[in-house]
């Protein structure tokens, strides 16, 4: 069977400090997200907005340097 590795992707994220709603409009899906202390709430390069747990988020993303370019602003070369 054939491996693969997951495409690296840039988002933007935050922790969550309380249960919060996401409505289909900002997370581009039809139904309502629930997120609750310690989730990320994540947006990817199309602006949609996920969630993952804690755990989830530590094994799939490691943070960015400050001083590289943001990747999700186009002609922005500087954050």
């Amino acid at each position: 069977m054939a491996r693969f590795r997951r495409i690296p992707s840039f988002i933007e994220a935050h922790r969550i400090q309380k249960r919060t709603l996401v409505g289909p409009s900002q997370n581009g899906y039809q139904g309502m997200l629930v997120a609750y202390p310690g989730d990320y709430l994540c947006v990817d390069s199309q602006g949609h907005a996920f969630l993952c747990s804690a755990e989830e988020f530590k094994r799939q993303y490691e943070p960015i340097e400050e001083q590289e370019p943001h990747p999700l602003r186009k002609g922005d070369d500087h954050d």
